[in-house]
């Protein structure tokens, strides 16, 4: 008997309800012209986002791909360091496993380990500029060239 009741109801409710015979109209707001388009929407994803200085310069340098893809890595924050792999309870430690000295994140295996001190100096005298001091305390996305 209820379900009668309540289908009485509805059938009620229906009746003042009128669908119109017009085709129904899709208005995209974004554009001046309403128009819609997939590129549209997929750009619309990235309003008000911003990009890192230099990244389009990176991606069409001559260097091969996986170098590329490891500075990206990088510059995001992407890289499985000891750091990280402690941060989800993957290791027990998150010291640098090269000097034991600090943690291993990724500006301290580029820069502040003592062995890439050592690596950094080998590669800079090879092209006459071991004059150049490295700063370890720098993050990667300030050296020269990488993050401008």
């Amino acid at each position: 008997m209820q379900l009668l009741v309540e289908f009485a109801g509805l059938r009620d409710l229906l009746d003042q309800v009128h669908l119109s015979t017009e085709p129904d109209t899709f208005v995209w707001r974004l554009m001046a012209d309403n128009t819609y388009s997939a590129a549209l929407a997929y750009g619309a994803m990235f309003f008000g986002s911003s990009t890192m200085l230099g990244t389009k310069q990176k991606w069409k340098t001559t260097a091969p791909p996986r170098v590329r893809f490891f500075f990206w890595l990088t510059l995001h924050g992407r890289c499985w360091t000891g750091d990280r792999r402690f941060t989800h309870g993957l290791q027990d430690s998150n010291v640098c496993i090269s000097c034991d000295q600090a943690p291993e994140i990724m500006d301290h295996i580029l820069l502040g380990c003592v062995f890439s001190h050592q690596v950094w100096h080998i590669c800079l005298i090879k092209v006459h500029l071991q004059d150049i001091i490295i700063d370890e305390e720098q993050a990667m996305q300030l050296w020269p060239g990488v993050g401008s």
